[in-house]
């Protein structure tokens, strides 16, 4: 199953000039859109689509389609639809959006197939990563957590021992892992 989404990366409405005693005049008190807000600014139907922004102190904003596809052909053709509708274009010309991407989410895996974006060249979204590697990488945390593997998990996230405790970390595996768990309760192909 698949679902629509546009990652944007928005300027804020408001801010603060504060000059320094040096001279330097730095930007303060910022405030972003709120997720409301930001459907209004880029025209988009609050009905269809979940906005999130992860960190209030920063203007990241996912918009997620309310709708899951069972097919990547029509949820492809949806996230061009939903990009298309949108002011994101005439928000980027205006200067107020500092870059934005569309494409499609597989709901299980969270990989995301990007099918466009705007930007200006220096602040680009970078390329994606090919959907076999995101699976390899995803399968090694899965099987990490899976195994409550403290070794492996300090390995892959690179943690120092100084200040990560093989306690503290096998609390996050399990906690990880039964979430993990959780989520999978109840969900079954068999009849």
């Amino acid at each position: 199953m698949n679902a629509k989404q546009v990652q944007l990366d928005y300027i804020p409405f408001h801010v603060k000039k504060l000059e320094l005693s040096s001279g330097t005049v730095i930007d303060t008190d910022k405030e972003f859109y709120t997720p409301t807000m930001l459907v209004q600014q880029i025209g988009l139907d609050a009905a269809h689509v979940n906005v999130e922004q992860p960190l209030d102190f920063l203007g990241w904003y996912w918009v997620r389609s309310a709708t899951t596809y069972h097919l990547a052909e029509v949820a492809a053709n949806q996230a061009q639809h939903l990009w298309d509708q949108s002011r994101a274009l005439d928000r980027f010309r205006e200067k107020k959006l500092l870059r934005a991407q569309y494409g499609y989410e597989e709901v299980e895996t969270h990989y995301v197939t990007w099918l466009g974006e705007c930007a200006m060249p220096d602040n680009a979204w970078g390329p994606s990563s090919a959907r076999s590697e995101y699976m390899a990488d995803w399968a090694l945390v899965e099987t990490t957590v899976a195994a409550l593997d403290v070794n492996g998990w300090r390995k892959l996230l690179k943690l120092d021992f100084r200040n990560h405790s093989d306690a503290e970390i096998l609390r996050v595996l399990h906690s990880a892992a039964s979430g993990r768990n959780q989520n999978k309760g109840g969900l079954s192909n068999e009849g």
